[in-house]
């Protein structure tokens, strides 16, 4: 199953539910967060001033997570990367959790990167409020100066959202169809319904051709009806509407993975994305790291990745020490990947310097043994 799947697949195997008509979703007045204590970068308080600079841009993201889930873990980077690159425009971001205090501290020293607020929630009431009976974690509300919730969704969606708000393009009237439209998707999807999904899909689709949710709950749907050609013929279809979702390009990474009929497609791939995304050092990297990872004796990734990481180191600022250490992991992977262990050892030994988060320095020291093992091996033979 795609990782694109997964949020939406261990909601349904837990049997809990999607929506909730207890909960807030785009378009309504935002509640104010109770907080029972703040754990870092605290206190914060969702309020505006209309007479301050650039009151207009000012916006206010209120996360909710769990210490439990996996998927609020893996958000930790990316939205510690969104509140350094608009923070001077006045995002400002809240993580609000109802986990007790000791588990959120524990989760805190895991992960030294958090930049933005993080509070315990009072008797679970913000949770509560916002998401109604709802575990599907976690869960973004943005809230303008108007104190309405502009849009509501999972964090992978929302670099392009912020993107499509800071050049004054999200369309708040559309973001709130989407939510009403999104619910029903989402009860179709529990009931099992493929083609009442592809009809709501579908009516999303026309109001936002790059609709993330409508695409990872349809892909769900064809893949757990065991029809992976209908799914590749459904991304298909999506990448020629909208190639600039960097998203369907690593799903059909996924099915190449999974489909072997699939996987000499790979490094085109990687190409197509190179083409698309030549700019974005971030994802250039996931792209690289990805090819190499999944594909290692594929003939023709190792040079569409070197490609992309070339490309990634030369644009990524060495003052973003967590992307910079990233692209150069994904590096001394490609070195260790064409024969040159020593290299990879050298430049990886420079990335444990760097990554600060545990569970990557934990990666990156096993790199750097396997290199080691390598590089004693070479020498033996």
């Amino acid at each position: 199953m795609t990782r694109y799947c997964k949020t939406i697949a261990s909601c349904l195997l837990l049997g809990v539910v999607l929506t909730s008509a207890n909960a807030l979703r785009t378009g309504d007045d935002a509640a104010t967060p109770q907080v029972a204590k703040w754990l870092l970068n605290g206190p914060v308080k969702i309020s505006f001033n209309r007479n301050e600079p650039n009151a207009g841009k000012k916006l206010f993201v209120l996360k909710i997570w769990a210490t439990w889930s996996p998927a609020c873990a893996r958000a930790v980077p990316l939205m510690a990367q969104l509140q350094k690159k608009y923070r001077e425009q006045g995002l400002q971001i809240i993580a609000v959790s109802r986990d007790p205090e000791e588990k959120i501290q524990h989760f805190l020293k895991a992960h030294p990167k958090i930049n933005y607020a993080v509070g315990m929630d009072d008797q679970s009431l913000t949770t509560l409020t916002y998401l109604g009976d709802s575990r599907m974690l976690p869960r973004i509300f943005l809230i303008n100066i108007d104190n309405k919730i502009i849009w509501d969704g999972e964090p992978v969606d929302l670099p392009d959202v912020l993107d499509l708000f800071y050049r004054g393009k999200l369309d708040i009237s559309k973001q709130s169809k989407i939510s009403k439209l999104r619910e029903e998707l989402e009860v179709f999807v529990r009931r099992n319904e493929l083609k009442s999904v592809e009809t709501v899909s579908n009516k999303i689709f026309a109001i936002d051709p790059a609709n993330g949710p409508a695409f990872r709950m349809r892909l769900f749907m064809y893949e757990t009806a065991a029809t992976p050609a209908a799914a590749i013929k459904f991304i298909n279809e999506r990448l020629r509407k909208t190639p600039d979702v960097a998203g369907i390009y690593f799903a059909k990474l996924d099915f190449a993975v999974r489909y072997q009929e699939y996987q000499s497609e790979a490094p085109a791939i990687g190409k197509a994305f190179l083409n698309h995304f030549n700019n974005n050092a971030m994802r250039l990297n996931e792209m690289a790291y990805t090819l190499l990872s999944e594909f290692p004796f594929l003939p023709g990734v190792l040079s569409v990745a070197e490609q992309c990481v070339s490309r990634a180191q030369k644009i990524a600022s060495p003052q973003d020490s967590e992307l910079y250490a990233s692209v150069l992991n994904t590096r001394a992977l490609l070195l260790y990947r064409i024969g040159l262990p020593e290299k990879a050892l050298k430049i990886q030994q420079q990335v444990n310097t760097m990554f600060q988060e545990k569970n990557a320095l934990e990666a990156s020291r096993q790199a750097e043994q396997l290199y080691r093992e390598a590089i004693e091996l070479q020498q033996k033979q």
